[in-house]
């Protein structure tokens, strides 16, 4: 038993469709949905005759297609966040935390809210297939979205909705209180006077230097017209919820 599963493993590593297929993926979820074949096979070169995946990611990471801002500019490049990488960057993103330290069970399981929860992947292929085409423009131009899978007329909103849920939360009352966990958001309450540095650093923060002047503009206007009596929290929140349901905060280019 032991020597099959070993010589069957040393067959499928030393396929020539094992390190593009892994290469592929490898770079759908860290860089790009549609990776050009160059960009495929550079990073396929460094899987070796053991699968070398630590190789292969350094070779996603360095490559010139995953760090050329004229590569990322090109239409199709990038990818569609998925909900619950979105979700986990405005935690980390605002330092979120809880009151107690005891997180609370709202995070449990998200999946109703993003079709997505850690660890609650329907099958052993993940929430959605590589090679998932949305009909329409994007199918016309040969372009695969593994993430619109899981996008629909539902989860478009629902996502929204939790995402609002989770950067509004107060403390608030109650036996669950002390587990309800907020943004810390001490800087971004001191940037709101200034707009335009606001502004740049919602744009670094959350949208990797990408925010259009169009999208600047929405959040500029929504957060002039706040009441005046509305306090810097909560015209910090605010310019946070607007840049993370933003086409920059819900894509990475």
């Amino acid at each position: 038993g032991p020597e099959d599963l070993r010589l069957t493993l040393d067959a499928l590593v030393g396929h020539p469709n094992t390190a593009p297929f892994i290469a592929r993926q490898l770079i759908q979820r860290l860089v790009t949905d549609n990776p050009s074949p160059a960009y495929v096979y550079r990073v396929s070169q460094q899987f070796g005759t053991t699968g070398n995946l630590g190789a292969m990611v350094r070779a996603i990471l360095t490559d010139y297609e995953a760090r050329s801002p004229v590569v990322a500019a090109a239409p199709g490049y990038g990818k569609l966040r998925e909900p619950l990488l979105r979700l986990t960057g405005i935690l980390r993103s605002f330092s979120a935390a809880p009151f107690s330290g005891h997180y609370s069970v709202y995070f449990n399981n998200p999946e109703g809210n993003l079709a997505q929860a850690a660890l609650r992947a329907p099958s052993v292929f993940n929430f959605f297939e590589p090679g998932y085409v949305y009909p329409g423009p994007l199918a016309a131009a040969g372009l695969v979205v593994p993430e619109l899978q899981i996008t629909n007329d539902t989860t478009a909103i629902s996502t929204a909705n939790f995402f609002r849920d989770t950067i509004f939360r107060s403390a608030g009352t109650g036996a669950n209180a002390p587990n309800i966990t907020q943004l810390t958001l001490t800087v971004e309450q001191a940037l709101v006077a200034d707009m335009p540095a606001f502004l740049d650093y919602l744009n670094l923060v959350m949208c990797a230097g990408h925010m259009s002047d169009a999208t600047r503009t929405r959040i500029a206007t929504a957060l002039a017209a706040l009441a005046t009596n509305t306090s810097a929290f909560e015209a910090a929140r605010t310019a946070i919820l607007l840049t993370a349901t933003s086409p920059e905060g819900s894509t990475q280019r």
